[in-house]
């Protein structure tokens, strides 16, 4: 079993989320919002966003040197949104290890 990985957690989320706090930008087409990333897990994030985004929307996250990150917002309320990564857990693995350090 991989450290970021695991079975279903204690609060029924099937991986982990860890608290970072960072500033990134939200990308929709030709579109830009700042967004604050206030946890993330292998499979999702959730984010503080400047601006709308409805439920099904493709987006990217950018995180500057950490990365930047294909998803879907799955989720919205009280100013804050989901997003569902649709990329390789690899990668949000990385960030995910850059962030604890």
């Amino acid at each position: 079993m991989s450290d970021a990985i695991s079975d279903w957690t204690t609060d029924g989320r099937k991986f982990a989320r860890h608290e970072a706090l960072v500033v990134g930008k939200f990308l929709v087409g030709a579109d830009e919002f700042d967004c604050k990333l206030f946890d993330i897990s292998v499979d999702g994030a959730r984010l503080v966003l400047d601006g709308k985004a409805a439920i099904g929307t493709n987006m990217v996250l950018d995180l500057g040197d950490h990365g930047a990150f294909n998803g879907e917002v799955i989720w919205r309320r009280r100013g804050e949104i989901g997003i569902k990564f649709l990329g390789d857990v690899v990668d949000v693995t990385a960030i995910m290890k850059k962030l604890k350090a």
